[in-house]
């Protein structure tokens, strides 16, 4: 996994979005020219601005980080589970707690394609 954002991915989902540099800055809280110098490749977002943008586009930080995933990576939300029964308690966890285990079935989501895009390679 890159620890950069890629730029063409950001650049794509802002167009297809259909909005100019301008409007994502103010929707993430940023500067126009920085978000720009992000996406020339000069400059990298901070993990707080990194999880802002990725949140306003719906897809998760891996999708913006990661080169081998190609299409945008729907962020998982807890109706998107069809049974969270399997998880022992998982009625009583706060909104906190829910995001948690959404982040972690994602990272263990991501791992499996990763590992099986490996065992495809081969």
């Amino acid at each position: 996994m890159s620890d950069t954002v890629n730029r063409h991915k950001l650049r794509a989902l802002r167009e297809g979005a259909q909005i100019s540099v301008t409007k994502l800055a103010e929707k993430v809280g940023a500067s126009q020219p920085f978000i720009t110098q992000i996406e020339q490749g000069y400059k990298q977002p901070s993990v707080p601005l990194l999880k802002r943008i990725a949140d306003y586009f719906g897809v998760t930080t891996d999708y913006l980080l990661r080169e081998d995933l190609t299409a945008p990576e729907k962020k998982l939300s807890w109706e998107d589970l069809d049974d969270v029964s399997f998880m022992s308690g998982a009625d009583r966890l706060t909104g906190a707690g829910k995001e948690k285990a959404l982040n972690y079935i994602s990272y263990l989501l991501a791992q499996e394609e990763q590992d099986k895009n490996k065992k495809e390679k081969k």
